[in-house]
């Protein structure tokens, strides 16, 4: 979790790469709104362009919502629902997609993995996206100010204390009431997957509907007792550590160091900053820490040793690869920053709100907090940190957004009997593996269960390919099992046959960079 409103940071919220936005035109589409009442179908109609799948299939509704569920005859808000229909005919159930963020669009990656990525089950249930309350298409929150007092200030004119509506507890009785919605001429059997905060709105929803579907499938786990974002920087800096451990057990990787690859690299990172190794490289201290953990954000982390590798080393045949690197990568430049995304015009939506995202983590997701100097402390000796702009922008978040609102239901261990399955990769870096894991506290059956799975980045389901030719993703394949009969262990076979994990890089990749066909170099 993150406030950084870079690229990198942006994905990291998400664990995905293509943050696309559809083309901007004046067309028009046919929106149905579906009247707040339960008890009547959804009225079906054309989706906006970009939450259409390729393929067209998808329809997409604007369900009326309360703004404050606690006041049901009170305001009203829209919240979109997307319905991709069984594509084998007949419906075995139906699956509910929860996006990450907090923020983050449902838009911005569903309708393509539906189309694309699994198969076998858009064959035999209907998938539907809700869009969180206060993104894209659902009533949304949003504002052309980057800085946060005032921001909060525009947003607060027009909501009043309504603005403290646009929480979790609230979107899952949204999706609650979505669920029902949906099953008002014929029962059928649901399941719930949620990706990151997605999963923490998933488990919000066991909390209120505790019968309320036959499964939930978590994917990159948020446990919502006792997350953070004030500690994201050092759950990001574990897992450098992890993946250095990683390479310190793989024969290739680890000749490339003076071994343990951990201990090399921090050895060798604080004696360059302290000027006394590898002099004739010049490096910006925070610009290497952002660059690292924009490498350690992405899906391929791969990037990262052997820029330290030749760091450790600093041979001769280094200094020249090393100068290059630091040229390619921009370390002596500026970082870029994306600007909080503002309104536009007909069917073009930002994919992202900042404000959301502020709102729900601030009150949320923030359970041990971080100070200015505590943070700068953390990054005298890390690897993967921000610099102090950063710090000092996420404290004026904090002191603008933090305190807002409470529940009985925030920063408590959640128990229910539903069906469960949780993923998690070893090196996820947004939700980290070793916090990840505290959700089986609050397991209280066997059907609820917890999957490492070995080398995986964020979003565990999509990111897991396989070895054998024309098989499917095993995240996917997983889940699929899981659905077909969440009484029982899901076949976890595919895991024994996941894509090598290598730290070797491409020779193209290796002479844009370094100007050598080994990224690495060698100790000659």
């Amino acid at each position: 979790m993150s406030f950084k409103r870079s690229v990198a940071t942006l994905l990291v919220l998400t664990g995905f790469a293509d943050l696309s936005f559809a083309s901007n035109s004046e067309s028009y589409f046919d929106k149905q709104v579906s009247e707040f009442n339960e008890y009547r179908t959804f009225n079906w109609g054309e989706c906006p362009a970009q939450f259409k799948t390729l393929d067209g299939r998808n329809e997409c509704s604007f369900a009326q919502t309360p703004l404050n569920w606690e006041e049901p005859t009170g305001k009203v808000i829209e919240v979109l629902v997307s319905k991709y229909s069984a594509t084998g005919g007949k419906s075995k159930g139906q699956l509910w997609m929860l996006s990450g963020g907090p923020g983050v669009s449902g838009s911005t990656y569903f309708p393509y993995v539906i189309e694309q990525d699994m198969p076998d089950i858009v064959r035999d249930y209907d998938v539907y996206i809700l869009e969180h309350r206060g993104i894209g298409w659902s009533t949304e929150l949003q504002c052309s100010y980057f800085d946060p007092k005032k921001c909060f200030d525009a947003l607060h004119e027009v909501w009043g204390e309504g603005l403290f509506e646009f929480n979790t507890i609230n979107a899952a009785r949204d999706l609650k009431y979505a669920i029902s919605k949906s099953k008002s001429l014929s029962w059928v059997p649901t399941y719930i997957y949620g990706i990151s905060y997605g999963t923490m709105l998933a488990q919000r929803f066991t909390q209120i509907a505790p019968n309320g579907a036959q499964g939930i499938i978590l994917d990159s786990v948020l446990p919502a007792h006792n997350s953070s974002t004030d500690l994201y920087e050092e759950n990001a800096d574990k897992v450098f550590t992890q993946l250095a451990n990683y390479c310190n057990s793989d024969s290739y990787c680890s000749a490339k160091f003076i071994t343990p690859v951990n201990e090399s690299i921090r050895r060798s990172v604080q004696q360059h900053f302290a000027g006394v190794h590898c002099p004739d490289v010049s490096i910006d201290r925070d610009k290497l820490q952002q660059w690292s953990m924009a490498q350690i954000s992405g899906l391929d982390k791969r990037s990262l040793l052997p820029f330290y590798s030749r760091l450790a080393r600093c041979n001769d045949n280094d200094v020249i690869a090393l100068n290059k690197a630091v040229l390619h990568y921009g370390l002596g430049k500026s970082i870029q920053i994306l600007n909080r995304a503002k309104a536009v015009k007909d069917e073009l939506k930002p994919n992202f709100s900042s404000s959301l995202f502020d709102l729900i983590s601030m009150n949320e997701i923030n359970y041990e907090k971080r100070s200015e100097r505590e943070r700068a402390e953390f990054c005298t000796n890390a690897i993967v940190c921000f610099d102090a702009s950063y710090h000092a922008f996420s404290q004026s978040i904090q002191k603008t957004w933090a305190n807002r609102y409470a529940s009985e239901y925030i920063y408590k261990e959640i128990q229910h009997y539903i069906p469960t399955v949780a993923l998690n990769g070893t090196l996820d870096h947004a939700t980290p593996i070793h916090h990840a894991k505290d959700i089986q506290g609050s397991f209280t059956n066997i059907n609820q269960r917890f999957i490492e799975v070995p080398f995986a980045p964020h979003g565990v389901v999509f990111n897991t390919g396989v070895k054998t030719a024309g098989e499917d993703i095993c995240g996917v394949d997983i889940m699929e099992s899981f659905m077909t009969n969440p009484w029982v262990s899901p076949d976890v076979s595919c895991l024994n046959d996941l894509s090598e994990f290598t730290f070797a890089v491409s020779a193209e990749y290796s002479q844009k960079v370094y100007g050598e066909d080994d990224a690495f170099g060698s100790f000659e």
